[in-house]
């Protein structure tokens, strides 16, 4: 499968941990991700709004959170950079409850 966050073999593993945290755990995280790419490049955000049809084709484990669909969406189109700072980011967060 040809995944943006493929071209990182930290991602799909990191994206996966995410998944399965407690929802108390992702949102704090979500919320932080949105922060850390507004501060990074706030355009990549402002291009993309969750389409109102969502959950008639949505079959993503992040389409049915519309901030997490954001965040995720957003950083498909990130630089080296941004990706590399969420990378870091997730490690630590994940790591802290348990989960690296």
């Amino acid at each position: 499968m040809n995944r943006w966050y493929d071209k990182d073999p930290r991602l799909p593993k990191l994206f996966d941990v995410l998944r399965q945290a407690h929802p108390r755990d992702t949102c704090a995280i979500v919320n932080k991700l949105l922060e850390i790419i507004k501060g990074r490049d706030p355009e990549i955000l402002a291009r993309f709004e969750v389409p109102d049809d969502v959950e008639l084709w949505s079959r993503r484990w992040y389409d049915q959170e519309p901030v997490l669909w954001l965040v995720l969406n957003g950083l498909k189109h990130a630089d080296g950079e941004l990706l590399e700072k969420v990378t870091v980011f997730l490690e630590t967060e994940l790591g802290k409850i348990g989960r690296p």
